[in-house]
């Protein structure tokens, strides 16, 4: 199976860009600051006999328009999310968010209980917008002055780096490296914005659905302490460390990324 073709839908402000395979249970995956549609190549290919597996490229990424707002928060992201899945008719959804995509579908999450039968929360935290968090500021902003100063490739190059393990195949890394190097600066800074600017502590609380934190053990960018946090906030969370990989899983080693999320979705 080759990664599913681009499909369109026209929302409120603008339009969402997205890959469907598979039948079935609605997955939606919420990619990461680096990532897009793309990143789940190994999720539509080994997951769609089960389930109807559907990746958005996140407004200001790929081909979806970015959001009216340049600075937008964490609930724009949210209504844009749950604008896609309600055209796409999904009455309720197991949902998937990876580092950036995990602060804004444990949002949703919060938000909409009813519509989200699971909850995934894959290398993420709960946002960087309390005043503890305040140092991470810096990174963002390196992180956006290397996108204004590098070529794509150097770009996707430093990306890959950190968000792959040291001794990653070279493929993988390419393959990351690729991704992350279509990054877009207007997409790629409301982002980084709503990230500086969200705090999803108190929100995430009052979940009480099936939910699942995963990290993994070589991750220099979504660390171990992070997503104890988020477990120690959700009652009955479980609490997954997978061995070997980075900030990546769901493409550095997809075999036992996919492995859990069939367990914990079958629960």
């Amino acid at each position: 199976m080759t990664i599913p073709p681009l499909s369109t839908t026209d929302l409120a402000h603008g339009i969402v860009a997205w890959r469907g395979a598979g039948q079935a249970t609605p997955l939606v995956l919420m990619h990461g600051l680096g990532g897009s549609s793309r990143s789940w190549e190994f999720q539509y290919r080994n997951l769609g006999d089960t389930f109807r597996v559907v990746a958005w490229d996140c407004p200001g990424y790929g081909a979806s328009d970015d959001l009216a707002d340049p600075t937008p928060g964490v609930d724009d992201y949210v209504t844009a999310a749950l604008g896609l899945i309600d055209a796409l008719g999904f009455e309720t959804v197991a949902l998937l968010g990876h580092s950036m995509g995990g602060v804004i579908a444990g949002r949703l999450a919060s938000r909409y209980p009813a519509r989200v039968s699971h909850l995934v929360l894959s290398c993420t935290s709960v946002g960087w917008g309390s005043p503890r968090h305040a140092a991470r500021a810096a990174g963002f902003e390196r992180r956006l002055s290397e996108l204004r100063a590098l070529t794509a490739a150097e770009f996707g190059a430093a990306r890959a780096a950190t968000m792959v393990a040291d001794d990653c195949d070279p493929t993988v890394r390419a393959k990351v490296a690729g991704i992350a190097s279509q990054a877009r600066l207007s997409g790629y800074g409301a982002a980084c914005h709503m990230l500086m600017n969200t705090d999803n502590s108190e929100v995430i609380r009052s979940l009480a659905l099936p939910t699942m934190v995963i990290s993994a053990d070589k991750d220099q960018v979504a660390s171990a302490a992070q997503a104890d946090e988020l477990v120690h906030m959700i009652e009955g969370c479980q609490r997954v460390i997978l061995r070997g990989v980075g900030h990546a899983p769901y493409i550095e080693d997809p075999e036992p990324y996919n492995a859990i999320l069939r367990r914990f979705l079958a629960s």
